[in-house]
Parts: C-alpha cells; sequence; structure tokens
C-alpha cells in the first residue's frame, strides 16, 4: 500500500485502501456498484478509483494530482472516461445512453490504456436501459470498467446487481450517526463539571485500547473538538448532537490545545510509542488543557 495517497477524499478511506489491495494485485473486476445515500459522495469515490487506474506516474504516490490523467480527471474532461448520468428524476436514464456506452467502448482508448465509465444516479434508469446495460456486463470489452453509481441498490434490476460487486459508501450523513462512542464518551467525562481527574482518568485508561482502534479513537475526538470550533464560530454543528451542550464548557484556546495533544498522540502511536503511556500522558494533557 506504500506510495498510493488516500488523503484526496474525505470519506471512505478504508474502502479505498481496498481497492489498492486490489490494484496492485491486478484484480480490479470490470463492474462495480457504488451504494451511498449521497451521490456527490459516490462520484467523489469513483473519480478517485479512476485516478488511481489511470494516474501516469509510476513510482510516487498515486494519485499524483499533478499529471496529465489526474488534472484531466479533476476536471471531468479526461477521454477516456465518460460520465453519464440521469436527466433527474426516475426512469429519466434513457437506453439512449446505455447504446452509446456500448458503442463507445470497444473504440480504442486515447490517452491510456484503459476506459472507464461513471454511470451517476443508475437507480433512474429504465428497464430497458438497465436490460441493455446488461449485455456489455455479461461480455465486456478488455480493459473497459464500469462504476455504478446508485442511491439504492434494490432500484436496480437483480440481473444488474449480479454483475458488479457492490459496495456500500458512507455518506456524509453516516459519517454523523457513526460517531466513535467511546470518543463521544471521553469528551462528555472530560468537560463534564460532574467529573473530577480521577473519574476522568479512571475511564480515559481503562479504555485499553489496541493501537488501531487508538488511533481511531483519538482521529474522531479530534473530529468532535473541531467541531466544537465551528460550533463557537458559526452557530452550526456537523456531526455531533451534544456540541451546543458541551461548547459552553471549553474556551477555544482550550481546544485547539487539546486537538494538538491528540495530534501528538496520534504520531506517537503511528511511531511505535508504548500505547499504554500515551494513553497516560494524553490523559494528563487533556485535563490540564481544559481549564485554559
Amino acid at each position: 500500500m506504500n506510495g498510493y495517497n488516500i488523503n484526496e477524499i474525505s470519506l471512505n478511506k478504508t474502502k479505498a485502501n481496498d481497492f489498492v489491495d486490489i490494484i496492485e494485485a491486478d484484480n480490479v473486476s470490470h463492474a462495480y456498484i457504488f451504494e451511498c445515500t449521497d451521490m456527490p459522495t459516490a462520484r467523489e469515490f469513483a473519480v478517485f478509483i479512476a485516478k488511481l487506474l489511470l494516474c501516469e506516474v509510476e513510482s510516487s504516490s498515486k494519485p499524483c494530482g499533478s499529471c496529465s490523467s489526474c488534472l484531466k480527471l479533476s476536471e471531468l474532461c479526461h477521454p477516456d472516461v465518460v460520465l453519464l448520468s440521469s436527466s433527474g428524476g426516475r426512469f429519466s436514464f434513457h437506453i439512449e445512453d446505455i447504446r452509446f456506452i456500448r458503442s463507445d467502448a470497444y473504440v480504442m482508448p486515447n490517452d491510456s490504456d484503459k476506459k472507464i465509465y461513471i454511470l451517476e444516479n443508475a437507480q433512474d434508469m429504465t428497464v430497458q436501459a438497465q436490460n441493455a446495460l446488461l449485455k456489455i456486463l455479461e461480455e465486456p470489452p478488455k480493459n473497459v470498467y464500469f462504476f455504478i453509481l446508485t442511491i439504492r441498490r434494490e432500484l436496480l434490476l437483480p440481473t444488474v446487481l449480479s454483475r458488479g460487486q457492490i459496495i456500500k459508501l458512507e455518506s456524509p450523513e453516516d459519517k454523523q450517526r457513526e460517531v466513535n462512542e467511546n470518543a463521544a464518551l471521553t469528551l462528555k467525562a472530560l468537560l463534564s463539571p460532574l467529573n473530577n481527574r480521577f473519574d476522568f482518568f479512571a475511564f480515559f485508561l481503562s479504555l485499553k485500547l489496541k493501537r488501531d482502534k487508538a488511533l481511531e479513537l483519538f482521529n474522531d475526538i479530534v473530529e468532535l473538538l473541531r467541531d466544537l470550533i465551528i460550533y463557537k464560530e458559526s452557530g452550526n454543528s456537523t456531526i455531533y448532537d451534544q456540541t451546543e451542550k458541551l461548547s459552553v464548557l471549553v474556551s477555544a484556546k482550550a481546544i485547539i490545545k487539546m486537538m494538538d495533544s491528540l495530534r501528538e498522540a496520534i504520531l506517537k502511536i503511528e511511531n511505535n510509542a508504548n500505547i499504554n503511556a500515551v494513553f497516560t500522558l494524553l490523559a494528563y494533557e487533556l485535563w490540564s488543557s481544559k481549564s485554559i
């Protein structure tokens, strides 16, 4: 996985890492069905995977973001990547679009050795369009890939679903609902006026998380603290329903200090520091910061 840059996308980094493994193993399927309730997120992911496949850089980070293919994909103007979508509304994705794909897929690529078709809002395809798509999914040309984007897989024909690998993508709304429970409990334990230092230390040090889960926890606490900052500045909360209550218990300066301590702890864990020592020091630093 070394050398690949997944920080270009805002969500679904784990899924992106899975694709890195697939690409490195030269085991990319000809069709993927990306299910996501937020279509811009699904498009972002599909374009990112297209960049992984078409990036022209051999040895440094992929996608590099600066080669001809990456730049064209960022502008959605790569000649070997076709983005088609419905015109709006159910059954507004017509068979004529799929007939174009079936014809164009057999034309040689222009800039690369691959062609990619991104079908956005595929749930709006008519039954006739889906049946036409099925024909090329059953016998796809070599080095042609289909990324089928849908808000709900059930709105596609079972025969279409059977011809692609289904990947459920996280949306911004999903992210809001899936805030790490331990992160939320840690923040409440830290900021609650009912808790003293020993209560917080007892809770935090009892978590006893493994390295990967500790990294996840610390990153989620950073996100929650960032949400507090956003609320203090704009009155809007993005990911946590307790933001308003907690924001009055801590200053912006204290939040920034806590975020700095958490980032330092993340670096230490990534560098294989003793996890118990990291937790102990972080507990002390977080508690010391809250009164700034």
